[in-house]
């Protein structure tokens, strides 16, 4: 089956976060500090046993480098980074 991604209200663990949930046999499991494109591969590998394609995450990492770029006002980077996540040919992108 697919995962089901949905937004979530306040864990109460904000200076933990970002935060993720997923219900695992039936309880709900909550994850802190996913902040990498490493732990949300191991969350959707190891605990909801899903395959993760390489050229998503290649793209997802990309990504979240050009926004952290964009947010340095290092423009000329972000630029880059976006291309290059456009790049891998993951065809589901959009921006925020």
């Amino acid at each position: 089956p697919d995962v089901d991604v949905r937004p979530r209200g306040c864990f109460g663990r904000c200076g933990e976060g970002p935060n993720a949930a997923a219900v695992v046999g039936g309880a709900t499991v909550e994850w802190h500090a996913v902040d990498s494109v490493e732990k949300v591969r191991r969350i959707l590998e190891k605990y909801l046993r899903k395959d993760v394609d390489e050229s998503a995450a290649q793209c997802l990492e990309l990504h979240f480098l050009a926004e952290a770029a964009a947010k340095r006002k290092d423009l000329e980077l972000a630029a880059r980074l976006y291309s290059d996540a456009l790049a891998t040919g993951h065809a589901p992108q959009r921006g925020p």
